[in-house]
């Protein structure tokens, strides 16, 4: 072996174990330059003719990475050459503006990037009516008798919200003059019809006044009511039946379309806690419509060990392709396929 290709490996050894004693990556090309040899590199270094002296040498090294540049409103995002600029920074939740910039998810609403601003699209039956983005859409106008069907739309005296409409509870009317829903059989102001009045020291029961409540209905207070169908007396004089809920048998029940799930009156047709059936929660980003749980468009429903879950099939490792479907710990998911990662050098 010459000396001058000895002391060239040699001088690259020395380099490379420097390069790795302080954390280096390994440089992709290490170009040796003979200041002697009027700016031509050369892989070897050069020595004096008739001389056992080398000249001396410049070392420096180059890194051939290049720095990807993606178009206006798209970005490589996640690193991976492979897939490119990936992340369109308009719409994409997880890079919404810019990389990394999650919108984050609020109750009773699914994060969405719009013209890359985060925001919340209210699941249907929910709105945010206090202006509040971090308690997101707090209001169910299904149900709230004081934003029934809208926020800020309130339920007349007497009335319950069932649907997002307002409206009497059954076995009653609504009297436009006093603002309230009666009970004609027993209303002592509204005795067989509004604004009909009972005399003093007299009853209303079975819609006509008397000195004596009639059979089937029990005095409480200054009323007669029946104590198997009134709301405000369901049983026992006092006792109120809940909002949705109606009196039978002198038992408080949920009224159609509502449930009972948990205690409360829910309806199973939007519900997120109770979708389809008592218990069964639809993931957060999901919303609850016509009793089934429905991601936001690009995601599917999948089920993990009886957890539900909206994923993404074309880049979730654990569902790729279908649910179910696990990438092995060598590959990753991308577009639906399992695919090797593939390790580039030089």
């Amino acid at each position: 072996m010459k000396i001058e290709d000895a002391r060239g490996m040699l001088l690259r050894t020395v380099l490379l174990l420097a390069l790795v004693a302080q954390g280096c990556a390994y440089p992709s090309t290490i170009v040796v330059e003979d200041p002697t040899d009027s700016g031509v590199e050369s892989d070897v270094p050069a020595m004096d003719a008739g001389s056992d002296t080398a000249s001396p040498v410049d070392v420096r090294l180059t890194d051939q990475s290049t720095t990807m540049t993606c178009p206006p409103g798209l970005a490589d995002c996640d690193g991976n050459a492979m897939n490119g600029c990936e992340a369109v920074l308009s719409t994409d939740v997880n890079n919404c503006g810019a990389c990394r910039n999650v919108c984050v998810e609020r109750p009773n609403g699914t994060p969405i990037c719009a013209s890359s601003v985060c925001e919340t699209r209210c699941t249907p039956g929910f709105e945010n009516c206090d202006g509040n983005v971090m308690n997101g859409c707090e209001v169910n106008t299904t149900i709230n008798p004081a934003s029934c069907g809208s926020c800020g739309r309130p339920c007349p005296m007497g009335q319950q919200c069932t649907d997002g409409t307002c409206g009497c509870p059954v076995g009653t009317t609504h009297c436009a003059t006093a603002g309230v829903c009666a009970d004609f059989a027993t209303d002592n102001r509204h005795c067989g019809r509004c604004d009909f009045a009972c005399p003093a020291g007299q009853f209303c029961s079975a819609g006509m006044c008397m000195a004596m409540c009639g059979a089937g209905t029990t005095r409480c207070g200054t009323l007669c009511v029946n104590l198997q169908t009134d709301r405000s007396n369901c049983g026992s004089c006092g006792t109120t039946c809940p909002t949705n809920n109606t009196c039978s048998a002198g038992t408080c029940r949920c009224a159609a379309p509502y449930t009972v799930c948990s205690g409360a009156c829910v309806l199973l047709s939007s519900t997120n806690s109770h979708c389809g059936a008592c218990g069964t929660a639809c993931p957060r980003n999901a919303t609850c419509s016509s009793s089934i749980c429905r991601c936001p468009t690009g995601l599917t429903l999948c089920s993990n060990r009886g957890v539900l879950t909206c994923v993404d099939l074309a880049t979730d490792e654990a569902n790729c392709g279908t649910c179910g479907t696990v990438c092995p710990l060598t590959t990753f998911c991308s577009s639906r396929v399992c695919r090797p990662f593939v390790i580039v050098t030089g």
